[in-house]
């Protein structure tokens, strides 16, 4: 292996070899300026990729949790039906007086799959829009207005269907009328 020392080469050549050098030293140095600016400009870029990246990726996660909320609200608000049928059929039941044993296991055994859905829903964090007090435009659904004696305007009277609502989106608003 052959080594050169810078002096050596430079005194071996005398002064025009020394302004090659020179010349090729502030080449270099140039060289070494614009690759650095190009380093700098790639970094950059690299940092506002990644910024745009983690947005995305963010905007994503966001985005598959709104898609499965909705889904899920799709699916309860079919579930809710079933439970308002349900609830009008106990009801009904609680009313007849006069019913053979038969019909009563009947109707208890229509009871109990009513309780198992309205459990089904309360443990997926579906709960009833509350209707007492102020009719709220985000919660009710406003039907009808009606005179009532002992109530202010805008106060709820009855409950016409019950609304739901999935940890705090509405899924279905309450149908309720109001005092005028």
């Amino acid at each position: 292996m052959i080594h050169f020392e810078h002096d050596d080469c430079c005194n071996n050549h005398g002064s025009e070899h020394n302004q090659n050098h020179e010349a090729q030293h502030t080449g270099c140095e140039q060289e070494l300026v614009t690759l650095k600016e190009k380093l700098a400009k790639s970094e950059e870029k690299y940092i506002y990729l990644n910024a745009d990246f983690e947005n995305y990726r963010r905007n994503v996660v966001k985005e598959r949790a709104q898609w499965a909320q909705m889904a899920q609200n799709k699916i309860f608000e079919g579930l809710i039906v079933v439970v308002d049928d349900l609830s009008r059929a106990v009801e009904d039941f609680n009313r007849v007086s006069d019913i053979s044993e038969v019909e009563k296991a009947r109707f208890q055994g229509v009871e109990l799959v009513y309780k198992n859905f309205v459990r089904f829903l309360a443990q997926h964090d579906v709960s009833e829009i509350p209707t007492q007090g102020v009719f709220n435009p985000q919660l009710h659904e406003a039907l009808m207005q009606v005179d009532a004696e002992g109530k202010v305007s805008g106060d709820i009277v009855a409950v016409l269907q019950k609304g739901y609502m999935h940890k705090d989106v509405v899924i279905r608003p309450a149908k309720v009328s109001v005092a005028r």
